[in-house]
């Protein structure tokens, strides 16, 4: 069995090794997260992205599970440039 260190034949549709990454697209909408910036270390933020029913189930269950209060957490915000995701927000000490 021979083993070659040379690149396999590229199809058409992928890139040249030496070309540059794709740019992604610019927001057009700045995301504010200013209402859960924290200095405080012991200030944890937790984040929830994703469908807008699976956001709501997860906030749901964390409240079920005594985890996070599901008034504590952010309105759901759409998701900049990805149109079927939300996300949520909120802020909780660790004691």
């Amino acid at each position: 069995m021979t083993f070659s260190h040379e690149p396999a034949s590229q199809s058409s549709d992928s890139p040249a090794p030496n070309s540059p990454a794709p740019r992604l697209p610019r927001l057009s909408t700045p995301l504010y997260l200013d209402r859960f910036a924290n200095d405080d270390p012991d200030i944890l933020t937790l984040i929830v992205i994703g469908g807008r029913s699976h956001v709501q189930f997860h906030i749901l269950r964390l409240h079920t599970l005594d985890v996070v209060e599901a008034v504590a957490w952010s309105k759901l915000m759409p998701l900049p440039g990805c149109p079927s995701k939300v996300m949520s927000l909120v802020n909780r000490a660790m004691v």
